[in-house]
């Protein structure tokens, strides 16, 4: 589906095909014949390859005005490196972003401020972290009209190349998640997984959660997915601290 137009009438349900090989994951989206397979190493590593927008072809980074709410989300614990990743604020006092970052966390600050991961649903690469800050709730839903990818930096234009399931098995114990998803026409690097796709209104239409190695392809979790997670985690009303799990 190529263009600057997300449509979300429906997603390719064809069986997707997933290889794994050693403890590195390669997934192969539902449609995408004749291109390449997107390669991460593992979950902690995926945001290792997903990048400052500006690096991308396609342009420079410019001020998208009407979305203002990504975050620089830092993760301690796993080695002396922090991890680093978007968030997204979601309003409410929640920022959203990935789960594969937060694995074996034991700190954790948003723009410098200190805050706590509240949930984790690994299925669909999504976590939610609890800030002190307290926006209007953000819309999650389809997209119309040009859509932008927003870093913790700026923004950029961003095209939605097609619908796909795909499917990741995680090399630590085989477990095989399965999510609708969005095949972007970008190339996004280190430290820039939770980039937000946004459309001219701010309705957050994906959060990017991998990038291609061999194309200048990018992958977002639809927001049909986040949106019954967030929902479920509202309606719950709780906001104790979560188990992030091993390294």
């Amino acid at each position: 589906m190529p263009g600057d137009r997300a449509r979300h009438a429906g997603v390719d349900h064809r069986s997707p095909t997933t290889i794994k090989v050693g403890t590195r994951r390669r997934l192969v989206d539902s449609s995408a014949v004749g291109h390449s397979p997107l390669t991460t190493t593992g979950l902690p590593l995926v945001a290792a390859v997903l990048v400052v927008a500006g690096c991308a072809a396609g342009g420079t980074p410019t001020a998208l005005i009407e979305f203002d709410r990504t975050r620089e989300v830092r993760f301690s614990g796993c080695s002396r490196v922090d991890e680093l990743a978007v968030g997204i604020d979601i309003g409410d006092g929640l920022v959203l972003t990935v789960a594969h970052a937060v694995r074996g966390a034991t700190a954790v600050t948003a723009d410098g401020t200190p805050a706590e991961v509240v949930a984790i649903d690994h299925r669909v690469d999504a976590a939610l972290v609890s800030v002190d800050e307290r926006l209007s709730p953000l819309v999650l839903g389809p997209g119309e009209g040009s859509l932008r990818l927003v870093t913790a930096d700026g923004a950029r234009a961003v095209g939605v190349e097609r619908e796909v399931t795909v499917r990741i098995e995680e090399p630590r114990d085989g477990t095989v998640y399965e999510r609708d998803g969005l095949v972007l026409d970008v190339v996004v690097a280190a430290g820039e997984s939770g980039a937000a796709v946004v459309d001219g209104d701010g309705v957050l239409t994906g959060m990017v959660f991998a990038t291609s190695r061999t194309s200048e392809r990018s992958y977002a979790v639809s927001a049909t997915e986040l949106r019954p997670f967030v929902d479920a985690f509202r309606a719950d009303g709780e906001r104790a601290p979560v188990d992030t799990g091993s390294c």
